[in-house]
């Protein structure tokens, strides 16, 4: 009785749970709120009011003061009532929102992100926290159940209160984020130990019988199957009402185009009816546009009709199997017909708009064009009152008046046609308009230039009576004034003829006749001008010239006595090209007096004669101050090497002072620089001597004297400092020799190197010590010797203390090998000893190379000499313990026949089913892994907090 109860009760568990996980297939298969898409905005409402504004404020000053990011979801829906459904959607959303976020390149974080998904109609909200925040500050399932959402967002939520529940919610996340993290910084060098909660105790567990457990299993796998085909039905269920709702969304699309398309029919077909302008039947252009609009609606009605085969097609396979209903959920998805309907109605609405507006506009540009027609009229008259004709203009403004009473006849029935003629009208007015002005400005324009031509002739006039002729080549501007004219009669003939741009041709060339010829007559005032100041005065400035050449005579004299005439050759000749010139300067200025006389008046020949006259008054004046800049630049030169010879007699007895004082230290490059000093400094004196003499040259032999013997001083110096520096290091050396040598002689480790490079720099101390003693030495190349040997000497004291090193190693190495060699002698186990006549063999060759000095073969030696007596060691060692197993062994085998003496088989049985204690013992339990890890860095956290209200 008790083995039947317990195989119903484990059928009834059974079928229990595969009802309880159809009805959770059955809730996910019911149709919820659409997931909203990731835009990266804070607060996202479907499905219910958006009343929510002050949520997303509240989310908004959140963010301002902390490092939280606030993510809101408010749905009607998110599947039919079941404890985990808000669970399920929230996590569904999560994963459309990763592969959203990264497919847009927007920032998810989540480490730090708070997600927030309430269902209105579940009446049940989730909170996502992020896995920074739910494994660092315990923002947990159950802490955010207990301390933020049963006390802060469910007594709101009951009464209804939804966006002031979300806000207490966020606000209590917030604050006890806040919280965990001041707690967390004051107590950061503590370390928070948990306590292992105590191990359950064993439950004793009674099995099931036979006929229990095949009732289980039948009843089993009918919840299976029964769950299989409860799945399958659900999932075509599911894939059924997402058809159906996609059919639905299309006709209702189908149907509001088919509203506005007899929107946009009976607008048409109305618009020459009931607008009042349509007093006649349209006509022209009219007429075309309104054609036009009834062609592209038949055209949109023919699309309208490809929508709703696409819908009968839509039907007939949602109607029949999966495969069908899949080709007809893709033609629903394709809604791009419904843009290009939606843009060709726009288009059509735009020509309707048009044709309202035909009349009215029509109307307008006429008014325009008549007050444009006015301002026409008016300015060919004032070409009237100008005194010029106006019959170049009648034919354009007949066509006008033409044009315009074609277009107000037509406009009635072809307000287009009409608007396009009043348009272009409108374009000839305006071009009438300027024409009629121009000719008007060109006119007056022209009178200016007349007048100004006539202004010219009279003040020629006026200088002709007193006495002025202007009949000069390049003086006379009758020829100016008369092409002017000329261009004035062309100008007038142009504005006749109605041609401003002819006009504007001819009047720009009058106007360059005149400024020519009152060119001319300034330049003729303004020579005859010049030649009455300027002649005087270059009359003085001859005079001027002439009285200096003597004060130059005696410049180019003392240059000839004082100094070579090497040095002044450039200006040799400059005197007496200067008084060339000066001569004929009379007889030009007498030539330019001439030509300006009243009865001559060749005021602009004389004008150019003084100006040529001038340039060569200038030519003199520099060609004779040159020569006084070459005598005061020489007179410099003269005191600049008096002053260096005397610089250069202290400077002599400074190094030569230098070279006797330290005359065994200065080598030959000095003293040669000091020999080509003395040299240059003798041709100096030897330059200056001569009569006259040759200062230039004497000054370049002074500065090349004083730098060579700069250059002897400073290469004296240098052989002083690193005579000195030898010196120094010379000694430095002789006393590291004598520490080395003794340190070699207190050690006899040392091998051949270390000895050879001793002696090797004890030689070159020798040498340099001798070499130092001569006059002049090569006092570099010595201190690089030196310096060599001390390299030596430290490179031998290096190898001489390696030597002792490797000896001192060597002879470790082998006592450790005799060590070990001694133990081996005493080992035996098992009967078993060791062979150690190998190992001291080499123990004896390493003695012998140490005694050679090899100390790194001694070293190898000796070492090999221990790894051999180990290896023999590791080998006795292996043979003995075989040999002790096998002892026991036949120790057990005896000890076993010695038992079973006299028992029997089944004795023997029930001893051979024993297993010794080794053999019994279980395998250690595995380790525990552990609580599962949190969620890394790139993943959420599942400590999501669900709850009702």
């Amino acid at each position: 009785m008790r083995s039947t109860s317990a195989a119903q009760q484990i059928n009834l568990i059974v079928l229990a749970s595969a009802l309880i996980s159809l009805s959770a297939c059955y809730a996910v298969a019911e149709d919820a709120t659409p997931i909203p898409e990731f835009t990266g905005e804070r607060l996202y409402v479907a499905g219910v009011p958006s009343v929510y504004e002050s949520v997303a404020r509240t989310i908004r000053d959140l963010e301002a003061k902390s490092p939280q990011t606030y993510y809101v979801v408010v749905v009607k829906s998110s599947g039919p009532a079941a404890d985990a459904a808000t669970r399920t959607y929230a996590q569904g959303l999560l994963d459309a929102w990763r592969d959203q976020a990264k497919a847009r390149k927007l920032r998810l974080d989540p480490d730090r992100s708070v997600i927030v998904v309430a269902a209105i109609d579940n009446h049940q909200v989730v909170v996502m926290p992020g896995d920074a925040l739910a494994t660092k500050l315990g923002l947990r399932g159950e802490t955010i159940d207990r301390e933020i959402v049963a006390p802060q967002f469910i007594p709101l939520a009951k009464e209804h209160e939804y966006p002031q529940a979300l806000i207490a919610l966020l606000n209590g996340v917030d604050g006890f984020i806040a919280a965990r993290e001041k707690a967390s910084t004051a107590s950061a060098n503590t370390v928070a130990t948990t306590s292992t909660p105590p191990s359950a105790a064993p439950v004793r567990f009674h099995g099931p019988s036979s006929t229990e457990l095949a009732w289980s299993i039948g009843g089993s796998l009918a919840a299976i199957a029964l769950m299989i085909g409860a799945l399958i039905w659900l999932g075509r269920r599911r894939a059924r009402g997402e058809f159906n709702a996609k059919l639905k969304d299309y006709k209702g699309k189908a149907v509001a185009m088919m509203d506005r398309l007899d929107a946009l029919k009976s607008r048409l077909k109305s618009l020459t009816v009931e607008d009042p302008d349509f007093t006649v039947p349209i006509t022209g252009e009219t007429l075309s546009l309104y054609e036009k609009g009834q062609d592209d609606l038949r055209k949109l009605w023919d699309r309208w009709l490809e929508v709703m085969d696409v819908v009968d097609k839509a039907e007939k396979g949602g109607a029949q199997g999966a495969k069908a209903m899949a080709e007809a959920d893709a033609l629903l998805s394709n809604s791009k017909v419904f843009d290009e309907v939606e843009k060709g109605a726009q288009e059509c609405s735009r020509t309707m708009d048009r044709l309202n507006a035909a009349h009215e506009e029509a109307r307008e540009a006429a008014k325009v064009l008549a007050e444009t027609r006015k301002e026409a009229d008016g300015k060919v008259e004032s070409v009237n009152t100008a005194g010029l004709p106006v019959i170049p203009y009648q034919p354009e403004v007949d066509r006008i008046a033409a044009e315009a009473a074609r277009a107000d006849e037509i406009l009635p029935p072809d307000p287009l046609g009409a608007k396009t003629i009043i348009d272009k009208t409108k374009t000839d007015a305006d071009a009438l308009v300027r024409r009629a002005s121009d000719v008007v400005a060109r006119l007056g324009d022209g009178k200016k230039v007349q007048e100004g031509l006539q202004k010219l002739r009279e003040e020629v006039a006026e200088h002709r009576r007193k006495g002025l002729e202007l009949v000069e080549d390049g003086g006379n501007p009758d020829g100016s004034a008369a092409r002017g004219d000329e261009a004035l009669a062309a100008l007038q003939t142009a504005l006749e003829l109605g041609d401003p741009v002819k006009a504007a041709e001819q009047l720009a060339a009058a106007q360059t006749w005149l400024d020519q010829g009152k060119g001319v007559l300034d330049s003729v005032l303004k020579a005859r001008a010049g030649i009455e100041k300027g002649l005087p005065e270059t009359r003085r400035e001859t005079r001027r010239l002439s009285e200096a050449m003597s004060q130059y005579q005696m410049f180019e004299q003392e240059l000839k006595r004082d100094f070579a005439p090497s040095s002044w050759r450039n200006v040799a000749g400059n005197l007496g090209q200067a008084r060339a010139l000066l001569e004929t300067f009379d007889r030009k200025a007498d030539e330019v007096e001439k030509d300006a006389d009243p009865k001559e008046q060749k005021y602009l020949l004389a004008a150019r004669l003084l100006g040529r006259l001038n340039l060569e008054q200038q030519a003199v004046f520099q060609l004779m101050n040159a020569v006084g800049d070459q005598l005061a630049g020489l007179k410099a030169v003269r005191e600049e090497a008096d002053r260096i010879a005397e610089e250069l007699t202290a400077r002599d007895r400074e190094v030569r002072r230098f070279f006797s004082q330290y005359d065994h230290v200065v080598g030959a490059q000095a003293r040669k620089s000091l020999e080509s000093a003395a040299a240059a400094r003798e041709d100096a004196r030897r330059l200056a001597s001569a009569n006259p003499p040759d200062w230039p040259s004497a000054r370049r032999a002074l500065i090349q004297a004083r730098e060579e013997f700069g250059i002897a001083q400073s290469q004296a110096q240098s052989d002083y400092d690193i005579y000195q520096l030898l010196t120094k290091e010379y000694d430095q050396a002789r006393s590291q020799a004598q520490r080395v040598e003794a340190f070699l002689a207190g050690h006899s480790e040392d091998r051949v190197a270390a000895n050879q490079h001793y002696r090797h720099a004890a030689e070159v101390l020798n040498l340099v010590g001798d070499d130092s003693t001569r006059v002049g030495n090569e006092w570099p190349r010595l201190l690089d010797q030196v310096r060599g040997a001390r390299q030596d000497l430290a490179y031998s004291e290096k190898l001489a203390r390696e030597d002792i090193r490797l000896a001192r190693q060597a002879e470790a190495e082998m006592s450790e090998a005799a060590r070990v060699i001694r133990e081996g002698r005493t080992f035996i186990s098992m009967g078993i000893g060791l062979d150690t006549r190998p190992a001291e063999s080499q123990l004896n060759q390493a003695e012998s190379l140490y005694r050679s000095q090899e100390y790194e073969q001694s070293i190898r030696t000796a070492g090999s000499a221990i790894q051999q007596l180990r290896r023999a060691h590791n080998a006795a060692v292996q043979q003995a313990y075989l040999r002790q197993m096998q002892v026991l062994a036949q120790q057990r085998r005896g000890a076993v026949v010695l038992h079973n003496f006299g028992m029997g088989t089944a004795g023997g049985a029930m001893i051979g089913g024993l297993t010794p204690r080794t053999e019994r013992s279980a395998p250690p339990p595995p380790q525990s892994a552990g609580p599962a890890a949190n969620a890394s860095s790139s993943s959420w956290s599942s400590e999501a907090s669900e709850s009702s209200w």
